[in-house]
């Protein structure tokens, strides 16, 4: 993968991690989205924590024989690391097989307004993200293209 894609995808990550956050912070635990205090979390509070990819493009992304896939890091101090690796379907074509580490990139992050904002390698991005069923997800365009891409992330690895 280019540089560009590789940064549009790890943005994209952050956004779904950010995503999976707000769901987490509408309800579905027994706290009801509230701390021990009975205070709700913020979006922000949300959203911090470790996010991996389950979906890219409809199919499920697999953990390698290592357990790795692609992940989202996102800390309270508002900076953040993404790791990202190749993912091939030539042998596979319902899912996505995790290979080669593309490697680890350290940035900061935010949210506002529906949107994930990320500077990672001094590359600045916003993008919209949604929530839904403890699931992040984040939709765009490949550079240069009409061709769209999703990536969904959760806080849990996809298992089959």
């Amino acid at each position: 993968m280019n540089k560009t894609k590789n940064y549009f995808r790890n943005l994209f990550l952050v956004v779904a991690v950010m995503s999976v956050l707000l769901l987490t912070a509408c309800g579905g635990g027994g706290n009801g989205g509230k701390n021990s205090n009975n205070f709700s979390l913020s979006i922000n509070e949300a959203m911090v924590g470790t996010w991996y990819l389950n979906l890219e493009d409809g199919k499920p992304v697999v953990p390698n024989a290592n357990g790795k896939v692609d992940t989202m890091i996102l800390r309270e101090d508002g900076t953040c690391t993404m790791t990202e690796y190749v993912l091939s379907d030539y042998n596979h074509p319902t899912y996505w097989e995790v290979g080669a580490s593309e490697g680890t990139d350290n940035g900061t992050w935010g949210y506002a307004n529906g949107r994930l904002y990320t500077t990672v390698d001094g590359f600045s991005m916003n993008v919209p993200v949604s929530l839904d069923n403890d699931a992040l997800t984040i939709s765009g365009y490949y550079e240069n293209s009409t061709e769209t891409w999703t990536s969904v992330y959760k806080k849990t690895k996809y298992s089959l």
